[in-house]
């Protein structure tokens, strides 16, 4: 068993929705990445259902190169594949899920019901959703740390990429 899968398993039983993709309704939560934590490793991009995870087009976040990641919240599953991905496979802990509805007020725009038919590039987000700031704090890291088991733990272990945060 991989360590996606065992992500997948204790996701499936911590509750986690298998996501539909294409998406079919506005999810409870969307994925929003510190980018500031971001290492830039890209492990959650090609294990993201949605495809919704992108590098940052060069010089979004100024100083950084390579640059880091965000979600392209509009197409957001909220499958929590990323944070455990980012939480357990890398030293980062960068990405958090947070309630759908604060992201629109925050953000000024709208998670919508199906998946957009144009994709838009993502922003880098500010401050705030960074360690410290002021909507970190209410978002939601890994949800299946309780749920894993030591042979969990060992397998994870076996595929950590040892990144730390930039």
């Amino acid at each position: 068993m991989s360590a996606i899968d065992v992500i997948r398993a204790r996701l499936d039983e911590a509750g986690v929705p298998t996501p539909v993709v294409p998406k079919q309704g506005k999810p409870d939560v969307v994925a929003f990445v510190d980018v500031n934590a971001c290492v830039a490793c890209g492990l959650c991009i090609p294990h993201c259902p949605a495809e919704c995870i992108e590098t940052l087009p060069a010089g979004a976040v100024a100083g950084r190169d390579p640059q880091p990641v965000q979600v392209r919240h509009a197409e957001c599953v909220g499958c929590h594949l990323c944070v455990e991905i980012c939480a357990h496979l890398t030293d980062a802990n960068a990405v958090r899920t947070y309630d759908a509805n604060l992201i629109e007020q925050v953000l000024s725009l709208e998670i919508p019901e199906e998946t957009p038919a144009a994709r838009t590039t993502p922003e880098p987000g500010d401050e705030n959703w960074a360690e410290g700031g002021g909507f970190h704090h209410m978002g939601e890291g890994s949800c299946i740390e309780g749920l894993l088991s030591d042979d969990d733990r060992a397998r994870l272990a076996a595929e950590h990429t040892g990144r730390g945060a930039a």
